[in-house]
């Protein structure tokens, strides 16, 4: 009556589990590689933040604030279009600010645009940049 062609069987569940397997290799190695991405995005947040620290001081709470501040921006530039880069840097300059004490913003306001320069270049080009 019912019949099982074994054959057919057997091809089936075999790709079905090339498939799956497939699928749960891609999606491992794109885990690895956000947190590789984050892991960047952490390190710069932290070199920036310390460049900043060396001119205006920052408390460690301001610090670790900057940081998180300086991760999102990361995070949105990386899906941000090229044409609002500006309005983004302006937006998290702006978080920035929040976060400082009135005398840190003047300091700050002075050194900004040097800083955020530095931040933009490639990462090959900052390296000469560490002694800011």
């Amino acid at each position: 009556m019912f019949k099982i062609d074994l054959n057919r069987l057997a091809a089936t569940l075999l790709c079905a589990f090339v498939f799956f397997l497939g699928a749960n290799l891609y999606a491992q190695d794109n885990d690895m590689n956000q947190n590789k991405q984050n892991d960047t995005y952490k390190d710069n947040a932290q070199k920036w933040t310390t460049q900043l620290n060396q001119k205006v001081n920052l408390t460690q709470d301001q610090q670790t604030r900057v940081q998180g501040i300086l991760v999102d921006y990361q995070n949105a530039r990386a899906n941000t279009d090229m044409n609002n880069y500006d309005k983004l840097q302006q937006t998290y300059d702006q978080r920035i600010q929040t976060v400082l004490n009135d005398d840190q913003k003047q300091t700050y306001k002075d050194y900004s645009d040097q800083w955020w320069k530095m931040m933009t270049k490639p990462s090959t080009e900052t390296k000469d940049t560490d002694k800011y």
